[in-house]
């Protein structure tokens, strides 16, 4: 009983043994593959993901631009260490490739890549998307434009303004709307009582006062008025005028006070 019990214990130990065996080298040949391809994968996407570099601000970026104005979407990359690594920058429109020409052109400086649109229109809305090329391994994230085009947005024009001048005298008036005036391009001009001041160097035909407009070196618009009299009286408006036709008014409303002369006898009167 002993001996069998020894001798079926050894066979026991000796199939169990086997049975481990190969159990542990299907465990290796059938399962361990998989899960080992699993981890490998995960690693090497985390190793990927460690590589990828976003633009500097946020994927998705919203954008407004006025009809008729010049558009420009800029893409950056201020974690690459050397911007030769990109190759190229592709923009795509509504899934498609813009190429360079007479509305779309291509700028670069640095990290960061620029597209300019030339005149937007309302038809140029929608979604933009930049695609770095890379001369490396490295990985660098798309950057999205939701464009929106639409007529501009005016601020309210301030309350008309009275100036007093004198007669015989010299006056100015000025405005100050230089920036939009340069980011939009803006075209502007004076009036007089709603006419356009074109005609010669006279505020208008009935006046002897005569007129200079200019611009300084800080963008400020100026109308420069001398020898005035009071035919020169009335409303000024400095205009800017937007590619989509809205006028931007600034209004002045101008007295010429007549002067006290004395009249050829001891006491000052009105002389006509």
């Amino acid at each position: 009983v002993s001996t069998q019990s020894t001798g079926s214990s050894g066979i026991n130990a000796e199939y169990g043994k086997q049975w481990y065996q190969r159990r542990v080298r299907g465990f290796f040949l059938h399962q361990d593959p998989f899960r080992s391809m699993g981890k490998f994968c995960l690693l090497t996407l985390a190793v990927l993901a460690a590589l990828v570099i976003l633009p500097s601000e946020a994927q998705t970026q919203n954008r407004f631009f006025a009809i008729g104005t010049d558009a420009r979407l800029e893409c950056s990359w201020n974690d690459l260490e050397d911007p030769n690594d990109i190759q190229l920058v592709k923009w795509t429109y509504k899934g498609k490739r813009l190429r360079e020409g007479k509305r779309y052109s291509y700028e670069n400086e640095g990290n960061t890549h620029s597209l300019l649109i030339k005149n937007v229109q309302k038809k140029d809305k929608g979604s933009y998307i930049c695609t770095p090329k890379m001369n490396t391994d490295q990985v660098l994230g798309d950057g999205k434009f939701v464009v929106s085009i639409d007529k501009a947005r005016l601020p309210d024009s301030p309350a008309p303004r009275t100036v007093q001048m004198s007669e015989g005298g010299t006056g100015n008036l000025n405005c100050n709307y230089a920036q939009a005036k340069e980011r939009y391009g803006l075209k502007h001009y004076w009036t007089y009582n709603g006419e356009k001041m074109v005609n010669d160097d006279h505020v208008h035909r009935g006046s002897n006062a005569n007129y200079r407009a200019y611009t300084d070196d800080e963008g400020r618009d100026w109308l420069a008025l001398s020898q005035l009299d009071a035919e020169a009286s009335g409303n000024y408006e400095c205009n800017y005028k937007y590619p989509d036709k809205q006028v931007f008014s600034m209004e002045f409303n101008v007295n010429v006070k007549r002067e006290r002369r004395t009249c050829g006898c001891y006491k000052k009167c009105d002389c006509q």
